[in-house]
Formats: C-alpha cells, structure tokens, sequence
C-alpha cells in the first residue's frame, strides 16, 4: 500500500457565484425564494453541511440560517459571514426571508423530490398563503455541468480509486469469503482517503462502497436501481458483500465508488482466476466497444437516449440482450447515470432523456452482463463530457479483465 500522505486540499468551488445563478433562474421562473435543505444541495451552494436552511430571493438575496453547526459553517461555508446566522427552528425561515425583504412569499421554492412531507407543511403552515414550487429539477440540472473545481476532486477521487482496482489482485482468491475482501479493500480505501459516505438521492435509495462478489451475488436479486445483484450478510441490510466463499471458477465483479471532497467516481473491474472462458471474454469485449463507441458519442449537444439505444443494439446484435445490464428481475433501463455529489444524477443515458448532453457533465458508464449465478463480465468508468473531442476517463486503470 501507498504510504503517501493524503491530499487534501482541493480548488476552493464559487458557492457565491453558483447563489447568484439559482437566484437568476428563480426570478425567470416566477419564485419569490427558494429554501435549500438538503445536505448534498447545501453544499453545493454554501460549501459547508450544518443543520439549517439556505435561503435564496429571487433578487439575489441569501442567508444560511444554522440550527447546530455556526462555528462550523462561518470557517466552511463560501458565503460572507454576515450572511450566515444562527436561528433556533425552522420557524424563523419567515424571518430570514423578511430579512431578504421578501415578507409574504407567494411562491416558494422546495426540493420537493427529498423534503419530507411533514417538514414542507410545517413550513407552509409558517408562511401561511405560499405556494410550494418543486424546484429540485432546476437544482438537479445545475449540479449536472461540474465546474473545474469540481472536477479536480472527481480526478483525485478517480486516481485513487484506479490505486485500489490494482491493489484488488492482492486481495481477491480462492478460499476467502466475498466479506473478507470486502473489508480489506474498505479498510485500503479509508486509508487512501475515501470520505466514507455515498450519498444518494432516490428515496430509500441505501447504498455502501458499491457492490463486488461472485456471480452467486452478481445475480442476486436486488432493490436497488443498478445491474449488479447484491447479498449483503442481512435481510436488513442487503448491501456490498454476501457471504459466500470464492472459487477458482469464479468471476469476481468489482463495482466501487470512490468519494473525495464529498464528489464521487463510479468504476467497475473484472477479475477472473485463470483465462477466462469464451463468452466471458466475448461479453467484456463487447462491453469494452459499446464503452468505446459511447465515449465518441458523448459529446455536447448529443442525446442520452441515442447513446442508450445503440447501447442496446450493439447487445442485441451480439445476442446478448437478454444478459445486458442486469440478470432476469435485476435488469434495468439504462446505461449510464450521473454521478457527482451524489450518484444518481442527471444526466442518465436511457429512453425519454432528451435533453442534450453539455459539457462539463460527468457519467458512469456501465455497459455489463450477466450469466446469472455462473458467471459476470463488463466494465465501467466515470467520464467527462469535454468541449470538443471524446470524453475524457476519469479512472486511470487498466480496463480488460484482470486474471489473477
């Protein structure tokens, strides 16, 4: 293992310029305010994650009021000083907006896709003849383009998470159960600096390191809207690793995410022990030339959907639709997602997203398929849409199979 210091000064994001551009966007869409809740949302605007509510007026006003955390937040957050103060509830977020000069709101922005029902009432009952507006479209669409400092921590994240695909091969063999590796390359990560937290943002949407195991828990059938199965060692708790032993006739799928800074990379590596058998290879080199062909594809102004179908095709005239992207009831619609503060952003390569890629927008690639329990293959990696060229791989790692 590396014994390298950790980096961790990365490019200071402009949480004032990014307020300025919420608020533009709420003035064109006819919102008084907008309250900002969410942890993923609050650092994206503020820079710093405490208990409270940023307020946003659609003149340009902000305040971030904070419940538990000021010390916290004054030395964090990007935003002047005097526009952070402490608050005791929620209940004076009629306050912090007549403070901003808007006293009766009319229409009130929320991210309406995460905020509990309970607390969105309780705020309107508090600013009594307000509209509730979701705004989480509109918020989701601006994390989508990363800004340079944003991608300096989805590079880092991505060099350290390549350090870790090759480090795998010294803990992947025969013998050893799929908890046993699942905590020596947790414990790696940690060490290389992992933040320790995935975030999510769909409902109920629980996730860990990513998933990794045998084609026992690959095919695994699963609730979590990804391809790869899961065990986990809980009914309650159905995450990362099962517990079965690996074979030396095994194919071991490693699906991880890497977080730096609070951004995340998405990335996939196969390993196998011993060449691997012929449809295997045939599979993961397929999934190498839909990988290829979709970082040519994923350019500004291209369409998510397109880059999806031809995804689908390719596998369908290789006769392989039936394994592609997720075994029998794991199956699911899309190629691509994504990825960022949390990891399941926009844009998402699937039928119905039509919007045209921009660039500075990063998307985990994930073309796999499955052999149910007998057998995995395919890749994934985090790419940057650029200005002009094909995408650019944020996971300097080696992406044929690794055989151990």
């Amino acid at each position: 293992m590396t014994t390298e210091p950790i980096p961790t000064s990365l490019p200071r994001a402009d949480n004032a310029g990014r307020v300025a551009r919420l608020a533009s966007a709420l003035c064109q869409d006819g919102l008084d305010a907008v309250l900002i809740m969410q942890n993923a949302d609050l650092f994206y605007f503020t820079g710093s994650v405490p208990n409270g509510v940023l307020v946003v007026t659609a003149d340009g006003g902000a305040a971030l009021g904070v419940i538990k955390g000021i010390g916290r937040a004054r030395a964090e957050a990007g935003l002047p000083l005097e526009d952070i103060r402490p608050i005791r509830s929620l209940r004076e977020i009629p306050a912090l907006l007549g403070s901003l000069g808007v006293v009766r709101p009319q229409r009130l922005g929320l991210e309406e896709d995460v905020l509990p029902m309970a607390v969105g009432a309780r705020i309107l009952r508090e600013l009594a003849g307000a509209v509730s507006v979701d705004i989480s479209g509109l918020v989701r669409r601006m994390r989508a383009v990363k800004d340079s400092a944003e991608l300096a921590a989805m590079r880092e994240a991505g060099r350290r998470l390549g350090e870790i695909f090759d480090q795998a091969a010294e803990v992947i063999a025969p013998g050893r159960t799929e908890l046993e590796v699942s905590a020596e390359l947790e414990r790696r990560m940690r060490l290389l600096g992992h933040q320790g937290l995935i975030r999510v943002r769909r409902w109920n949407g629980e996730l860990y390191y990513g998933a990794m195991g045998t084609a026992k828990s690959t095919s695994a059938e699963q609730a979590f809207d990804g391809p790869v199965g899961m065990m986990g060692l809980y009914s309650a708790v159905p995450q990362l690793c099962g517990p079965f032993e690996i074979t030396a006739k095994d194919t071991f799928l490693l699906d991880l995410v890497f977080g730096v800074g609070g951004y995340m990379v998405d990335a996939t590596r196969l390993y196998t022990f011993g060449n691997p058998e012929q449809r295997v290879r045939r599979a993961h080199d397929l999934a190498l030339e839909i990988q290829d062909e979709a970082t040519l594809a994923m350019v500004p102004g291209a369409i998510p959907q397109d880059i999806y179908q031809a995804a689908l095709a390719r596998a369908e005239s290789a006769g392989l639709a039936a394994e592609f992207m997720g075994w029998d009831r794991n199956k699911v619609r899309f190629v691509g997602h994504g990825v960022g503060l949390e990891i399941d952003e926009l844009p998402v390569l699937a039928a119905g997203f039509t919007d045209p890629l921009e660039a500075g927008m990063t998307i985990a690639l994930e073309p796999k398929f499955f052999f149910g329990d007998e057998a995995a293959a395919g890749i994934e990696n985090t790419f940057v849409v650029r200005a002009s060229g094909p995408a650019e791989c944020l996971i300097p790692a080696d992406h044929g199979i690794r055989v151990l």
